[in-house]
C-alpha cells in the first residue's frame, strides 16, 4: 500500500502529491475513528465496556478491510520494470543491505515510526497522570491530528517551492528542537502543551510524505 505511489507514476512531483493526499485522508480517517470509538463502544457494549471495545474495533477493522480491498481493486499500476530477474529472498535482502541510500532511508523510517509510537503511547499517560483528566485525551489527540492534516497538505506546495531534501532536513531539525523543548514545559501549562503538540503534529506529518517518496 505504501509503495503504490512508486508504481502509479514515475514523476516525483506527482508522487509527492499522491503521498500528501494519502496522509491527509489517512489522518482524517484516524480522527473519524477516534471520534466514533466511544459512541460505538456505548452502542455495542450497552454498559459492558470490554465487550463494547471489542465490538467497536471489530467494526472499524471490517470497514478498513473493505476500503483496502476497494483501493487495490481500483488502483492501476502504470510503472513496470521489464528487466526484473527472478532471485531468492536472500539475494534481494543482500542487495538491499548493500544499498547505502536504502540503509539511510530505512533508518529514518524506523526512527519516524518509533517517534509516532512513543508519542502516541505517552499521550494517554500524560493526560491521565499529568493533566489529571483522561477525558482530555480525545481533544489532545484531535489537536495533534489536525496538525497532521495541515502538515500533510503543506508537503506538496512546500516541495514545489524548495528542494525536497532541504525541506526534509530543516523540518526534521525543527521537529527535534521542539520535541526536546517540550520536556521543559511546566506541568501546569496546559495550553502551551496543546500548542506544542499541534505544531509538532504539523512538522511530523510534513516530512512523512517526503520520506515515503524517498
Amino acid at each position: 500500500y505504501c509503495a503504490l505511489g512508486g508504481v502509479i507514476t514515475a514523476d516525483p512531483t506527482q508522487r509527492i502529491s499522491l503521498q500528501s493526499y494519502r496522509f491527509v485522508l489517512a489522518t482524517a480517517g484516524g480522527m473519524l475513528s477516534t471520534v466514533l470509538m466511544m459512541p460505538l463502544v456505548n452502542f455495542i457494549g450497552k454498559g459492558d465496556q470490554a465487550f463494547g471495545f471489542k465490538g467497536g474495533i471489530a467494526v472499524l477493522a471490517l470497514v478498513a478491510v473493505i476500503m483496502l480491498a476497494i483501493c487495490f481493486a481500483t488502483t492501476k499500476e502504470r510503472i513496470s520494470d521489464e528487466g526484473t530477474t527472478q532471485g531468492s529472498m536472500h539475494e534481494d535482502l543482500r542487495d538491499i543491505i548493500r544499498n547505502d541510500q536504502w540503509r539511510i532511508v530505512g533508518l529514518l523510517t524506523i526512527l519516524n515510526i518509533l517517534a509516532v509510537s512513543v508519542r502516541g503511547g505517552a499521550m494517554m499517560y500524560y493526560v491521565t497522570y499529568i493533566l489529571g483528566n483522561p477525558l482530555v485525551f480525545t481533544w489532545f489527540l484531535t489537536t495533534y491530528c489536525v496538525g497532521n492534516l495541515l502538515g500533510s497538505a503543506a508537503a506538496k506546495p512546500l516541495t514545489d517551492w524548495k528542494c525536497k531534501v532541504s525541506v526534509f532536513w530543516w523540518t526534521n531539525a525543527l521537529l527535534a528542537v521542539l520535541s526536546i523543548a517540550m520536556f521543559f514545559v511546566p506541568i501546569g501549562a496546559n495550553i502551551t502543551m496543546f500548542i506544542f503538540i499541534f505544531v509538532i503534529g504539523v512538522l511530523h506529518q510534513l516530512v512523512t510524505p517526503i520520506q515515503w517518496v524517498m
